[in-house]
């Protein structure tokens, strides 16, 4: 891939606020791209050493400023690095930003905060060539200095101890009316719930493990839809797609490591809560599952004298059938009605 990627855990008394700090090092030539998943963090970025490059669309490069923060990423990014990079980035719960800045969590959507919302970092007081560690404490230090100046609202602690125990199976946690958990998310992430259950799915899929594919395309088909089952997809192509949409890569390229797969495990340190298991969904065969219209067409009974039943009405244990929409008045109405149609019919004088 062209780069090493290193995380430090963060200090406790920054804890659960924040995560840590990913330390990213070209070890190339010339230069590579990293694929960012889509995420739910803060992240506050210093280029200690050469430059790095946003690829945007249309083969678009926007070279970074030094120092940059981002808040909820909604879609996956890529960036170009010279050969000399060498970057780190400090990983923080995405509702840090609005109690430290005091301004809704929207602005920092896939948009570019101020260099000082995390706290600023002095690029001069590193030394030259600077280890992954003194670079990690530095960043740590710049926001211990912010967070002694503000301290977090009920709203932010209530939302981060829900979000620390929330396991993304249903879309509005217990104890959270619905309404109120989409303000929360809004309010201090700056997406909305379905984003956020996705993204909760996708980093439960990278904590299981990918493992490596077999050989055997069979083989390979059915460890990945058990793979799905097990994250939490209905099937194969859902986890695809939102693989290909939030990570920027597809199940088969994370499961061969890398840069990709690195951030997306340090990404679920944050959504998804630690030692996790997820019980699958036991769901009953389509085969097996009862269907009121196969009933409907074994019954060999007519319905009423004079009247050809239809694939909608039939007598099925002693009772008529309906479709679900009719009410029983209204199919008693219209049965009663096609029978005086048909003694009108067969009554009527034919002409000579």
């Amino acid at each position: 891939m062209g780069f090493t990627l290193e995380f430090i855990p963060a200090d406790t008394d920054l804890t659960p606020w924040a995560l840590g700090v990913s330390v990213l090092r070209a070890d190339a030539k010339r230069p590579a791209q990293v694929v960012v998943p889509a995420h739910a963090l803060a992240i506050s970025t210093v280029v200690v050493q050469g430059q790095l490059w946003q690829l945007g669309r249309a083969s678009q490069r926007v070279l970074m400023s030094p120092q940059y923060v981002q808040g909820s990423a909604t879609r996956s990014q890529a960036f170009e690095g010279s050969a000399d990079l060498v970057c780190a980035s400090l990983m923080c719960v995405a509702s840090v930003l609005p109690w430290l800045n005091r301004s809704s969590a929207d602005r920092y959507v896939n948009q570019l905060a101020q260099p000082d919302s995390l706290g600023p970092v002095n690029l001069a007081d590193l030394p030259p060539q600077p280890s992954n560690s003194v670079i990690a404490s530095a960043l740590m230090a710049a926001l211990r200095s912010r967070m002694a100046k503000q301290t977090p609202n009920d709203q932010a602690l209530a939302f981060l101890a829900t979000l620390q125990q929330w396991d993304g199976q249903c879309l509005v946690p217990q104890g959270w009316h619905a309404r109120r958990w989409q303000r929360a998310c809004k309010g201090q992430l700056g997406i909305t719930p379905k984003l956020l259950q996705r993204l909760v799915r996708l980093h439960q899929s990278a904590q299981l493990g990918l493992g490596s594919p077999p050989v055997s395309p069979s083989a390979m088909t059915t460890i990945w839809s058990e793979h799905a089952l097990d994250a939490g997809y209905s099937d194969q192509s859902h986890m695809l797609r939102d693989y290909r949409e939030l990570a920027g890569l597809t199940p088969g390229r994370a499961a061969a490591g890398g840069t990709g797969l690195q951030a997306l495990q340090m990404g679920a340190n944050s959504l998804v809560p630690p030692q996790r298991t997820k019980q699958r969904p036991v769901t009953q065969p389509a085969c097996q599952a009862p269907d009121h219209r196969e009933a409907t067409r074994r019954s060999a009974a007519p319905a009423l004298p004079g009247v050809t039943p239809s694939p909608t009405v039939a007598r099925v244990d002693g009772q008529l059938s309906r479709p679900r929409a009719w009410s029983r008045g209204t199919e008693a109405i219209r049965i009663r009605g096609h029978e005086a149609l048909w003694q009108g019919l067969l009554s009527k004088p034919r002409r000579a």
